[in-house]
């Protein structure tokens, strides 16, 4: 259940909901309610899937890293810059974390197409190859 812990306190620090992850994932959000109620524990096989939606390691979610600082608090509290220096730090970061959402926008509006197209396997297969590879180029 730690794990089940880290995954909504994770979503709360980021300001994200428990429905956010349920559409990223293609699941319903009854099926997060069932995890949380303990009469299931299928979201282990998600935990790949969490952990990227999150941005941290399996490892992390599992406690066996310990935390890492986010990034502004890293970058800021390294000392000698200056307060234009931490302004556009933390614009930078606000933009990558902006993208990063756009992003994932994108792969949940992808995913509900691909699914509405009833594909065969192979025909997944291929489309997930091939958005693998475009991911990987960035």
């Amino acid at each position: 259940m730690y794990i089940l812990n880290n995954i909504i306190e994770l979503l709360s620090r980021r300001g994200k909901t428990q429905k956010n992850l349920c559409d990223y994932l293609g699941i319903s959000n009854n099926v997060f309610t069932d995890w949380k109620a303990g009469r299931n524990s299928s979201y282990k096989k998600y935990l790949p899937e969490i952990a990227n939606f999150l941005g941290v390691s399996i490892d992390f979610l599992l406690n066996k890293e310990s935390p890492k600082e986010e990034p502004e608090r890293k970058i800021l509290g390294a000392g000698g810059m200056t307060e234009e220096g931490k302004t556009a730090v933390i614009e930078a970061i606000g933009a990558e974390q902006a993208l990063n959402e756009q992003i994932m926008q994108k792969k949940i509006a992808l995913r509900d197409k691909i699914r509405d197209a009833n594909l065969t396997m192979d025909q997944l297969i291929k489309i997930e190859y091939v958005i693998s590879a475009i991911i990987d180029e960035k």
